[in-house]
């Protein structure tokens, strides 16, 4: 009766490690649902160097917005135009899915959730469900007649977008709608059938729209406003005028934590000049707290994230008279004031993914090198990047390629930190990155299935062992 007992623990406990691990998952592309890029999972120590490397197979290499991978268990999910699952350890790529792009997936109990969120008139906006592991599609949600928002999470076991439906047609475009009502969307996670509650009616300025949960509330980033909006109730518990333009993207990002709204708004500096800021709103009341002015961004909005263990706000701010050099800044999410500030006078900051951890910020970025004194091209590099939380200290830095190609200077990259590896979505290439032991540059990386198999030999060979003692007796 000993042996069963020792030998149904011991399969239990293999049984429990061949379960695919949630430990360092990245669930949604912008890790929760707050749209944070945040989180507490462990990031790779410098050095860095590349685990594996897989080509994208994108033919447009530039103006692509990318969306940070997911990661889950042993699969990476990456989506440039459609849906695709990759093997964790390798780089293996194990499935496509014929969905529309992916601007937001969300992985919930082994389904992948792609929105495809554009403006009307686009192919393919809509909605699919896809089999986490098979890559089949269980149901799918397509109306090009509507704008839907570039993301959404999962509530009360409903997928919830933002959706805009336009009406009144401008006489000198047709095709060109001057008003646009706005509602929330919830999706059945089991069929894909959809209800819809309308917010309100606004002029048509710009047709993207990024949302974000908390408090049992919904956050509507929309055309030049910000809702509030209960999501038992329906009740419009505030409206922020925030000024936007007409791009955006997935780049144009709200934020919630510690009981703030975080967006991106363009302030109006001269008469076809404008700037970026960030602006801090009580999530509560939707009294404006602080502004702060960025001056980077440009028409796609300031790319920044928040940290909710240290209530900061990460981003780059140009250094005052200086027309290429930016600081990665820390501000404090209640007052806005800066914590630190890192500079460095040798690159030019292009396009940004910055993901802060417990321990570092990682930020992954576009650079053009620029021979100031005649401002002319050098080269372009896609660098990465690791400054201690706490005081902005460089704590590691990995060029990841280097080009003389100019256009490369406007790619976009967006990166996801799980389990001590950075996962890149470069226009060209899926990117894996990790510690390097200084010692042994081959030793990159010890996935999750070679630590369990270590573990699982031990089980095996400690259960080995005692029932050849107990034989023996």
């Amino acid at each position: 009766m000993k042996d069963k007992w020792i030998w149904a623990l011991s399969i239990s406990l293999i049984l429990f490690l061949l379960l695919p691990s949630s430990s360092g998952a990245w669930l949604s592309s912008h890790h929760d649902f707050q749209n944070t890029n945040s989180t507490d999972e462990r990031g790779p120590e410098p050095p860095l160097g590349i685990i594996w490397k897989v080509d994208r197979g994108i033919w447009d290499t530039t103006g692509l917005l990318n969306v940070p991978p997911l990661v889950h268990g042993n699969y990476v999910y990456d989506g440039p135009y459609i849906l695709s699952a990759y093997n964790k350890s390798n780089g293996k790529r194990l499935w496509n899915a014929p969905t529309g792009k992916p601007t937001d997936m969300i992985y919930y109990r082994n389904i992948v959730y792609v929105i495809s969120g554009e403006s009307a008139h686009t192919p393919n906006v809509g909605v699919w469900a896809v089999n986490a592991t098979t890559g089949k599609i269980i149901w799918q949600f397509k109306d090009e007649n509507r704008t839907i928002s570039n993301n959404g999470f999962i509530w009360n076991n409903e997928l919830v977008v933002a959706v805009g439906k336009e009406w009144g047609y401008s006489n000198n475009d047709t095709l060109r709608p001057t008003k646009l009502n706005i509602s929330i969307a919830f999706f059945n996670l089991n069929n894909g059938k959809m209800e819809m509650k309308k917010i309100d009616t606004i002029d048509w300025r710009s047709p993207y729209l990024r949302v974000a949960y908390e408090y049992g509330n919904i956050y509507i980033r929309a055309p030049n406003y910000v809702y509030c909006v209960n999501l038992t109730t329906f009740k419009l518990l505030w409206k922020a005028n925030i000024k936007s333009f007409s791009g955006g993207y997935t780049r144009a990002i709200v934020i919630v934590g510690h009981g703030k709204v975080f967006v991106p708004h363009f302030v109006k500096i001269h008469k076809d000049d404008w700037e970026n800021e960030i602006v801090a709103i009580n999530a509560f009341t939707g009294k404006i707290l602080w502004k702060k002015q960025t001056d980077y961004g440009g028409e796609f909005g300031t790319m920044f994230s928040y940290s909710p263990e240290y209530d900061e706000i990460f981003t780059l701010i140009r250094v005052k008279g200086t027309k290429y050099e930016y600081n990665l800044t820390a501000l404090n999410g209640t007052t806005g004031n800066v914590v630190w500030a890192t500079r460095d006078p040798k690159w030019d900051f292009a396009t940004v993914s910055i993901v802060p951890t417990s321990k570092y910020v990682y930020m992954d970025s576009r650079e053009s090198i620029v021979d100031i004194k005649n401002d002319t091209f050098v080269s372009t590099r896609e660098v990465e990047r690791v400054y201690n939380i706490t005081d902005g200290k460089l704590a590691g830095i990995f060029t990841v390629f280097k080009t003389d190609m100019a256009w490369a200077y406007y790619r976009y990259p967006q990166i996801s930190v799980s389990d001590g590896v950075i996962y890149i979505a470069d226009n060209s290439y899926l990117i894996a990155i990790g510690h390097v032991d200084a010692m042994d540059p081959s030793n990159l990386y010890i996935g999750a299935g070679v630590s369990a198999g270590i573990v699982l030999t031990a089980i095996i060979t400690w259960v080995f062992f005692v029932k050849r003692r107990n034989h023996t007796k």
